[in-house]
């Protein structure tokens, strides 16, 4: 299975679809929690992988 799923992965990443993705699941995850560590971390992946869409949390 990871065979057939690592390859697409590794080809979506370079989509800006598949990381608006990722950090959406993120959010999601963090919204969770009540510290704000986690919500600094989702911040700054947020910036490194969607820089020109830098908006605050």
């Amino acid at each position: 299975m990871l065979l057939i799923l690592k390859p697409v992965l590794m080809t979506a990443w370079k989509s800006r679809a598949f990381k608006e993705l990722i950090v959406a699941m993120l959010e999601k995850i963090v919204a969770r929690t009540d510290n704000d560590l986690d919500d600094l971390a989702v911040k700054h992946v947020r910036e490194m992988l969607l820089p020109d869409t830098r908006v605050g949390m």
